[in-house]
């Protein structure tokens, strides 16, 4: 089992609140109204009709199972496209897809773990709202593993730290699906997502960005990345033995010797986002950063890309619009 620490793609989801106190309710609505999309439902009994019925997962794993057609396009398994995933940034209804519910435990006729257990789809992951008197049953359902987190109404500052959590677990949720496709590949294929300290950079690079979504492009470690406002930026992650890779293959495509001895120097890293001829990698150029004193990855971004690769709707166009 690969220890993945980025998913294949990330982008904020639907976040689904049950509570049969709907002025509690009212008032999440308010505080989270201008950060993510919700749906609140302060009966459990329809709050489960929509989850297990009406609601239609849609998770990209799905839409990037290749058919024999689709065999020209870039992956690194079998029955992967990467061009797939590429596209999901494409799709203005990704941002409805549902990663988390935020249950409280005391409910009318039933209560949060009974409320989690009816849940069909093992995708999704819980937060439950407890009070005082709940706080020991919480503790021994997270261990169970019906729960992923649990908070405590009372808690000073509760919602900032139920964001942050919610935001934690949107990211475990890409993880989790990431994995069913990682672990089905070759072991040697994607190891920069599975580095602590390349983990470590692209998230504090990500948040320098605002990123709020991005997308893996190639089986060599390339992303789109993208901010609320549809900006899109581009990143690559190269280990020095790709980059060793990168240099002979410059060598034998005849390129100048300025760009055979940045890359020899690793001091700037073509981004590859448009597949250009090596004799053309000199317009791809970015500086190149060591993930850390160990040398062992490096990256290089771009900023604004948006003439190379834009989104047709943005984050903060859906927040907008619902």
């Amino acid at each position: 089992m690969r220890d993945v620490k980025i998913s294949l793609c990330y982008h904020p989801t639907t976040v689904v609140f049950v509570d049969d106190n709907r002025d509690y309710l009212e008032q999440l609505e308010v505080k989270f109204n201008e950060l993510l999309p919700l749906r609140a439902f302060d009966d459990p009994i329809a709050a489960l009709q929509y989850l297990n019925e009406t609601y239609q997962e849609e998770p990209f794993i799905r839409r990037c199972t290749m058919t024999p057609a689709d065999g020209e396009y870039d992956h690194f398994i079998s029955d992967v496209n990467l061009k797939l995933i590429q596209d999901e940034v494409l799709r203005p209804q990704r941002f409805k897809e549902i990663a988390i519910v935020v249950v409280d435990y005391s409910m009318p006729g039933t209560n949060g773990i009974e409320f989690c257990k009816q849940i069909k789809n093992s995708n999704i992951l819980i937060i439950l709202l407890t009070g005082e008197a709940d706080y020991e049953l919480a503790i021994k359902e997270f261990n169970n593993g019906t729960i992923d987190r649990f908070i405590k109404k009372t808690t000073p500052n509760l919602g900032e730290i139920l964001y942050n959590e919610i935001l934690k677990l949107e990211q475990k949720y890409f993880i989790n699906l990431s994995k069913i496709i990682i672990n089905q590949a070759n072991p040697n294929n994607l190891k920069c997502l599975e580095d602590e300290e390349v983990a470590t950079q692209f998230y504090k690079l990500c948040k320098e960005l605002d990123v709020v979504e991005y997308y893996l492009l190639t089986e060599a470690g390339d992303f789109l990345l993208a901010d609320k406002q549809g900006k899109v930026s581009y990143l690559t992650i190269k280990s020095d033995q790709e980059i060793k890779q990168l240099y002979e293959h410059a060598e034998i495509s005849g390129v100048s010797m300025t760009l055979l001895d940045v890359l020899a120097h690793r001091e700037k890293i073509p981004l590859l986002y448009a597949d250009p001829d090596p004799t053309e990698w000199e317009t791809y150029l970015g500086l190149a950063y060591p993930v850390s004193d160990k040398k062992h990855y490096y990256y290089a971004y771009q900023r604004n890309v948006g003439e190379h690769l834009a989104t047709t709707s943005s984050y903060g166009k859906y927040l907008a619009s619902v």
